[in-house]
């Protein structure tokens, strides 16, 4: 029997105020993925 298994590949860019890429992260899970991106785009600053 053949199961297919659908899922979402989540990945997130952080663009700098001059429209620069500046991180990539791919596979990405949402639990504290925000305060992650909250801290690299505090070190952009």
């Amino acid at each position: 029997m053949n199961i297919k298994k659908i899922s979402i590949k989540r990945s997130t860019f952080v663009i700098d105020k001059q429209g620069r890429l500046r991180h990539a992260l791919y596979g990405v899970h949402a639990h504290g993925h925000a305060d992650e991106i909250l801290d690299l785009i505090k070190e952009l600053k």
